[in-house]
């Protein structure tokens, strides 16, 4: 087993990094790609925890390792992220599945330089029938187009026409999140991920 705190100026511990000797033998194993995000926060001490979590090839979710944590600031991620990769012999996943988290990606950016990552199409999609509201399920023909550019689509060339067209047959300008998404497109539609192994697309299952 392995683990590891991080504690501040009054020796006040911060954030908690540990896995478990048979997580780690996965993490060898089936490494590649990783989930992560700190979507889940503790009761009692307001942590975030944070899982590292991966897939067997029987389609099995498996726990690489866990952290809670104080905070979700670049120095966190960092050293969250470099304590995971000397847990696992210096090895770096591949792809990493992720939430939206500007932090996190800056921390990701530093520590892992090589791996591809994707912001988790859950997340995203969930917030964007909160935020599109009636103009997306009040108009079953919009919404039919909408999923289907986002999660069908075989090329970019087809999903920039497509989602053009979208746009304008149902006069959709005017909404902020989809422009947003629109803008970080190359960050969660699946077209854009062809070339890369993400054997799953959501970082909460």
């Amino acid at each position: 087993m392995f683990f590891s705190f991080d504690a501040d100026e009054d020796n006040k511990v911060r954030n908690i990094f540990w896995s478990y000797g048979v997580s780690r033998s996965c993490y060898e194993e089936y490494g590649d790609v990783v989930r992560f995000d700190t979507t889940y926060q503790t009761n009692r001490y307001n942590l975030k925890f944070a899982p590292f979590v991966g897939i067997n090839g029987h389609g099995d979710n498996l726990l690489f390792a866990g952290a809670v944590l104080s905070d979700e600031t670049i120095q966190t991620f960092r050293w969250l992220f470099s304590t995971f990769r000397a847990c696992m012999s210096g090895k770096a996943p591949i792809s990493i599945v992720k939430d939206q988290d500007g932090a996190m990606r800056a921390a990701i950016e530093q520590e892992f330089p090589d791996a591809t990552h994707m912001n988790c199409l859950f997340h995203i999609m969930s917030k964007a029938e909160i935020l599109l509201g009636t103009s997306l399920s009040g108009n079953p023909k919009f919404a039919v187009d909408f999923y289907e550019i986002v999660y069908n689509c075989l090329t970019k060339e087809e999903f920039e026409r497509l989602w053009s067209y979208m746009v304008h047959k149902h006069k959709v300008h005017h909404l902020k999140y989809l422009n947003a998404m629109y803008q970080n497109r190359e960050m969660f539609v699946l077209v854009y991920f062809k070339d890369k192994f993400f054997p799953f697309i959501c970082s909460t299952s």
